[in-house]
Parts: structure tokens; C-alpha cells; sequence
């Protein structure tokens, strides 16, 4: 009997403890920041598109096809997720990718993250910035399987929109190429 009160005082005791501010720190997440920081651009993009909800004019294509609307609003979470899936900011891939910087004519510097490990699905990350303020960001990923191959080339442009082009090659059969592309248009 008193070895049972003996187990129940110990082990109030370890919960109580547990309780105490400090006991269990939880550990917070630690981003390492190698390269651009894709996620995070985004995720404020994402809300301030969401905030401000400009008109666009949305244009879509599948091969010849062409459709084109102009929307009031749009659900950026969603339309901008494939930019903000792009995050190669993982330890593991520390040493997997290349960086490159170079100035253009008109004075931007140009970012360039290459994959150096052909089975990444992210092949390149370009970040284009002049003084210090997002001028483009550029993202080619490629997918490729027995059956299929797919390339994406997003194209992101704060001031005038986004573009999303997908090129899918099959095996058997014709490849499709398929292009959406927001404008934003100043009210």
C-alpha cells in the first residue's frame, strides 16, 4: 500500500512539475535562411494581395485556346501557393544548390539558386531586386517519371502580376502546354 502512494506522489509530482512556466520549453521552429526566403516573401505577399484585392485581368491558355476575365477578387492563398511551396530553405539542401549574383544594365542585382542535384525538383530560384525591393522572382521546377515529364516556369512580378506555365511531354502521346497569367490592373 505505501509503495502504491509512493508511485501516485511521484508521479503528481512529475505532472505538476511539468506545468511549471519553463519545465517544457517547446522548441520553435528554426528556418535557416541559406538562400532567398521564398516562404516568407509569399506569405506577406499573399496578404497583402488579400488586404488590397486589386482588379486583374486573368488570362488563361491550353495550346491555342485562349480565355481571358477580368476578376475584382481572387483567393491569393490559393493563386500564389505553388510560389510559396518553392522554399529551399532546408537544412538538407544546404549544399544542393549553387548561388550566383550579377548586376544588370539597368542596376538590379540578380539572385540566381541552381539546383546542383539533377533529381530536385526546384531547379531554379532568380530573384531580381533593386534597392533592395523585389523586382521579379523567377522559378523553374521539372518533374520527370517514365510516363511524363513536366516544366513549370513561374514568373512573379509585384508591381505588374504573375504567370504560371506548365509544359507537360508525355510518353504516349502529345504534351500540353498550359499558361495562366494575372494582371494586375491600377484602378
Amino acid at each position: 500500500m505505501n509503495r502504491h502512494i509512493v508511485v501516485v506522489i511521484m508521479l503528481l509530482g512529475t505532472g505538476l512539475l511539468g506545468c511549471m512556466p519553463g519545465a517544457a520549453e517547446q522548441k520553435e521552429e528554426v528556418r535557416p535562411d541559406f538562400f532567398f526566403d521564398v516562404k516568407g516573401y509569399f506569405e506577406a505577399e499573399i496578404a497583402r494581395l488579400n488586404t488590397s484585392q486589386p482588379t486583374v485581368k486573368k488570362i488563361a491558355s491550353i495550346g491555342d485556346l485562349k480565355e481571358e476575365q477580368q476578376l475584382k477578387s481572387l483567393d491569393y492563398t490559393q493563386e500564389l501557393q505553388l510560389f510559396a511551396s518553392a522554399d529551399i530553405n532546408k537544412l538538407a539542401w544546404e549544399e544542393k544548390y549553387s548561388t550566383k549574383e550579377k548586376t544588370s544594365l539597368d542596376g538590379a542585382k540578380i539572385t540566381t539558386h541552381q539546383a546542383l542535384d539533377s533529381s530536385l525538383k526546384i531547379k531554379q530560384i532568380e530573384v531580381a531586386t533593386l534597392e533592395e525591393q523585389v523586382q521579379s522572382i523567377t522559378i523553374l521546377k521539372s518533374q520527370k517519371n517514365a510516363l511524363a515529364g513536366t516544366d513549370q516556369k513561374l514568373v512573379y512580378q509585384p508591381a505588374r502580376g504573375f504567370s504560371v506555365e506548365n509544359e507537360q511531354e508525355l510518353i504516349l502521346g502529345d504534351g500540353k502546354k498550359i499558361k495562366v497569367e494575372i494582371l494586375f490592373i491600377n484602378d
